[in-house]
């Protein structure tokens, strides 16, 4: 039995005494995030691609549940619920779900993978006795591609800390990287050159800019800052112009020129791809590939770091040819969303294959705060 499998394997037994629906409030948080407990016993060890997914409960966990798994291309073909039957969720482009009975699940659907996605306990505990009584059996489906997800990004990174990390993130006990500052670490601080051209996508306060700027020793070649969020972006702007050799943009990065929904929060609370920041207008975005189109390769970027609440995926594909030309040091967030913590590493190994990767952990309170390096 490999590490990974014997971690499952400890993790199960620990909360073997625990009921479910006792846990089940910890779940749902958001999906986005690491604030999921896996219902260890209905884990399946095999997914038949041939069989249908079915998601009991259309409220808000189940519409995140079906986001998520459409996110990493698996296909939900109904929702149950009683209350919603007859309708059809289709509240994000290209997913058209039909929502369907109990009676129906019970007629057309036995032979399906049944999962069920509600936050609260005594819902729950309803809708297992109802599936129990008709023998239908369920699975945690969401449980599964979470854990073969994490299992995959265990294999992608190199060193050992990464990796008890990542084993660590199934119990959200984290190794929290109290001796590292976060976007600079060691590793990469050894790597930086009096003449980076440094993109800071995030920059909200500057902070960040700020110890770029201290670990270089004030000797970089520019320092390119983007900002969505217009109030905190006017807010800053002054005291990071004194900084020389700067340019800073109120714009999001995405993976094309484009206007996009956009939450503009208090503090740092914005973002174009969380669900539970309501949009409050549009916003433009743009690819950093477009953004330094027609620049020679020694004034394209040398250092890019990320942290813009989901939109990281989309941003790196429009940084795409950059990466290529030039493979930049990366520190790019990884923990808005649980799928990024394999899908963006196997993005940047699609791009370049030359990278290797490490994580670390920011937070000592909680599961945000990871960073994903690429060097």
């Amino acid at each position: 039995m490999d590490k990974f499998s014997k971690k499952i394997s400890a993790i199960q037994t620990e909360v073997a005494s625990v009921p479910y629906e006792s846990r089940a409030h910890l779940r749902l948080g958001t999906i986005r995030n690491l604030n999921y407990i896996s219902q260890w016993e209905y884990l399946p060890e095999n997914i038949d691609s041939n069989r249908l997914i079915i998601l009991y409960g259309a409220g808000n966990f189940g519409e995140a549940a079906a986001i998520f798994l459409f996110s990493i291309g698996v296909k939900v073909s109904a929702f149950v619920d009683n209350k919603k039957a007859g309708k059809v969720f289709n509240k994000c482009p290209d997913i058209s779900i039909p929502i369907i009975s109990f009676n129906q699940l019970k007629e057309d659907y036995k032979n399906a993978y049944v999962a069920i996605t509600v936050s609260e306990a005594k819902f729950y505990h309803e809708i297992k006795l109802s599936l129990d009584e008709s023998k239908i059996k369920y699975y945690d489906i969401i449980g599964y591609y979470l854990v073969n997800g994490l299992k995959k990004s265990y294999t992608l990174f190199d060193d050992d800390l990464s990796k008890v990390q990542i084993l660590d993130s199934l119990k959200y006990l984290t190794s929290y990287s109290r001796y590292y500052e976060h976007y600079f670490d060691e590793r990469l601080v050894s790597l930086l050159t009096d003449h980076e051209v440094f993109v800071d996508a995030g920059v909200f306060d500057g902070e960040t800019t700020f110890d770029f700027v201290r670990h270089v020793g004030g000797q970089y070649k520019h320092i390119y800052g983007f900002e969505a969020n217009k109030r905190i972006f006017e807010k800053y702007r002054d005291s990071l112009l004194k900084i020389h050799d700067i340019t800073l943009e109120n714009l999001g990065l995405w993976c094309c020129d484009s206007e996009l929904p956009f939450g503009e929060g208090a503090d740092s609370a914005s973002s174009f791809v969380t669900e539970y920041y309501e949009k409050s207008g549009l916003q433009p975005v743009t690819s950093l590939d477009k953004y330094f189109e027609g620049k020679p390769n020694d004034e394209l970027p040398t250092f890019i770091k990320m942290d813009i609440e989901g939109a990281e995926y989309e941003a790196l594909l429009g940084a795409k040819g950059t990466i290529q030309k030039v493979h930049p040091k990366l520190a790019i967030c990884v923990y808005h969303k649980t799928e990024h913590f394999w899908m963006i590493p196997e993005l940047i190994k699609e791009f370049d294959s030359s990278y290797t990767f490490f994580l670390r952990h920011y937070s000592p309170d909680d599961v945000r705060e990871y960073v994903l390096y690429a060097i």
